[in-house]
């Protein structure tokens, strides 16, 4: 393993702990409404992106031809936020950081039909392995108090996986900070008329986790945009699941969250999924390289 693909490594296994430990700082706020949080979670998030864009000297210009995709991508990903705060205030954060993790595999299936790209039986395993965990984590469907927010770390899977659909599509021609900062500033204005009506201002202790909610969110963009282009993708995928033991284990030391049976294997059937993309990226690789020689 290059030097590069090995720091690639440790920037993702990083990224994935930010993302635990931001899921982990909303549980922990306390009472202030979803709507809040993801106002100031993105403001910083847009400061941080801006910041990044000056010291790369990047452009944030966006084509007209690209405006679409674009709008599609900040919209998509502020109803993908929400679901995803909503289900971390309201569920265990192993449950949520275990269905959140399904977004690849949703969107292997989707990019079939969009993208019309091939699937291989390796993607076809996964996606079955996959949505057996969802079915076990999730356990009895019924829309109460304790299964809502499972279901609503479901649809951030689902629309996580369109984002990902859009952002094939825009192919890279808008640079990743730039895609960031539009991204966290109309999440920002989208959020401030809704938050406004039922502002709650926040305890000493609350802005201060809103500050951590924002620099973890920060640091988990930027260094998942820098890892992810330092390895393969496929490879990428698997540092990524560090995020469910990585939020099991938060969870029990700052909130003493119990780790449950049916979270822990339906978490090693969507880990299981995972490596059998990777084992499916590494066999087509071989075989490519045999036919190069």
């Amino acid at each position: 393993m290059s030097d590069e693909r090995k720091r690639g490594a440790v920037i993702l296994l990083i990224s994935a702990v930010a993302f635990s430990q931001l899921n982990v700082f909303v549980r922990m706020v306390g009472a202030l409404p979803v709507m809040e949080i993801i106002f100031f979670r993105n403001l910083l998030g847009a400061l941080g992106a801006w910041l990044i864009v000056r010291q790369q000297k990047q452009s944030l210009h966006c084509a007209k031809k690209d405006l679409p995709l674009l709008s599609a991508r900040c919209i998509l990903g502020f109803l993908a936020m929400y679901c995803s705060f909503y289900a971390a205030a309201n569920a265990a954060q192993a449950d949520v950081s275990t269905l959140t993790k399904m977004a690849p595999f949703i969107t292997i299936g989707l990019a079939a039909v969009v993208l019309k790209e091939k699937i291989t039986v390796y993607q076809v395993v996964a996606m079955v392995l996959a949505f057996s965990g969802m079915l076990i984590v999730v356990g009895k469907l019924s829309f109460d108090s304790k299964t809502f927010p499972l279901l609503m770390a479901v649809m951030c899977a689902v629309i996580s996986a369109v984002v990902n659909i859009v952002l094939r599509k825009l192919g890279g021609r808008v640079s990743p900070a730039a895609v960031v900062f539009y991204f966290s500033l109309v999440s920002a204005l989208c959020a401030l008329p809704i938050m406004l009506p039922s502002f709650v201002m926040p305890t000493f202790k609350q802005a201060l986790l809103l500050l951590a909610i924002g620099a973890c969110a920060v640091l988990g963009q930027i260094t998942l945009t820098a890892g992810m282009g330092m390895v393969p993708a496929g490879e990428g995928s698997l540092y990524n699941l560090a995020g469910i033991p990585a939020s099991a284990i938060l969870a029990w030391i700052l909130l003493g969250e119990a780790l449950k049976l049916r979270t822990i294997v339906g978490g090693l059937l969507i880990v299981a999924a995972s490596v059998s993309v990777f084992m499916g990226i590494r066999s087509s690789t071989k075989i490519t390289d045999k036919k190069l020689k």
